[in-house]
């Protein structure tokens, strides 16, 4: 790892932070998250946790 990559982390966290989309198959509500298994996601429109993930 780079010193400016190093510098980058310590500064803001993590640069590069793979972002998964969902939708809510009950209000169909699209959303992203840090989160890769739907079985740990909530919509966060209605809660529900009724998710899929959208290619």
């Amino acid at each position: 790892m780079s010193a400016i990559q190093t510098l980058k982390e310590a500064l803001f966290g993590t640069v590069d932070t793979k972002r998964y989309n969902y939708q809510c198959e009950v209000c169909h509500a699209e959303f992203t998250s840090k989160e890769q298994s739907v079985q740990t996601i909530a919509c966060p429109e209605c809660g529900s946790h009724n998710i899929r993930e959208r290619l």
